[in-house]
């Protein structure tokens, strides 16, 4: 399989329309301010001019202020299916041959929500059961002191808790694709990405490391760029060079982070549906009227070669 189609088309796809990255782009500067504005608009520090008040506190952070803090998080964790069913179906209008329509992935994205939280969900609460249980095992055997037996023991864990992380990614790679290109509920959606991740391990794990190592090396290098474009605001204060890096750094990953949650969806274009890339759209794909681009065609189910 080509594996730039797989990871590339969808980045050319969001740079040819830049449209298509403002849910992501905004979801992340919103969520970035508001936390930030809750941390350190509680904490006393004139130096940089933000609002003063007095902790409840011992650690400088306000008990309602840790409370809001976490309805963020919460609010932001319910908002992240419904984005990365947007940029599903924006993987499969692109793979399709489809116009590429935001308010048709949108809307696709609202109808199979509750599927694409519950899914998330279940595989969280399976994460953090396999991986909450290896960390407290680990945490256990350093407690018990054992010596050099403790120390084989505990490298088994970090050995299981790294194999674990593994297995994870490779049976829960495709939930958000199936449920949106399938039109599987939760459940279903969970069954049909392990069996998918069972045929196809060591594709998802090439896939999901260069991803990876992408999101390493560009992050780094844009970050060293916007650090020096945020520098002339020093004269402006404090407050206005981290005004400037929050938005520069939330646009690069909101930008990152919208390629990357569509990759999934060409991945299972490319896998799993085994249909090539497809050419760019024709003018008469234009003329489609959005109810018809909301639900993007469920493939005809592959054949065993």
């Amino acid at each position: 399989m080509d594996i730039s189609a797989i990871i590339f088309d969808p980045l050319k796809a969001l740079l040819s329309k830049p449209s298509l990255l403002l849910p992501m782009i905004m979801f992340i500067l919103v969520f970035t301010f508001v936390l930030v504005g809750l941390v350190f608009g509680s904490v006393q520090n004139p130096a940089i001019g933000l609002p003063v008040h007095v902790p409840v506190s011992t650690g400088g952070l306000s008990t309602i202020v840790l409370v809001l803090a976490l309805i963020v998080i919460i609010a932001a964790l319910l908002i992240v299916p419904l984005l990365n069913g947007i940029y599903i179906v924006l993987s499969s209008q692109l793979r399709t041959g489809k116009q590429l329509s935001l308010n048709a992935a949108i809307a696709r994205s609202k109808q199979k929500y509750m599927s694409l939280l519950g899914a998330d969900f279940l595989a969280g609460l399976i994460e953090i059961a396999v991986i909450g249980g290896l960390y407290a095992i680990g945490y256990g055997i350093l407690l018990l002191s054992l010596g050099i037996l403790g120390i084989l023991l505990l490298l088994i864990v970090v050995l299981l808790m790294i194999a674990a992380l593994f297995t994870l990614t490779i049976i829960f790679f495709q939930i958000n694709a199936v449920i949106i290109i399938e039109d599987k509920r939760a459940v279903e959606g969970i069954k049909r990405s392990i069996e998918i991740g069972k045929k196809n391990p060591w594709s998802i794990i090439g896939t999901v490391l260069l991803l990876i190592v992408l999101d390493f090396v560009l992050s780094l290098v844009l970050g060293f760029i916007v650090e020096i474009l945020s520098l002339p605001f020093m004269l402006a204060g404090v407050l206005a060079v981290m005004v400037i890096y929050l938005i520069l750094t939330g646009i690069i990953d909101g930008v990152l982070a919208a390629w990357f949650a569509m990759v999934p969806g060409t991945f299972y274009y490319s896998y799993v549906a085994k249909q090539p890339a497809a050419p760019a759209a024709a003018p008469a794909a234009a003329k489609t009227p959005p109810s018809a681009a909301a639900k993007p065609q469920t493939p005809a189910t592959p054949q065993k070669k």
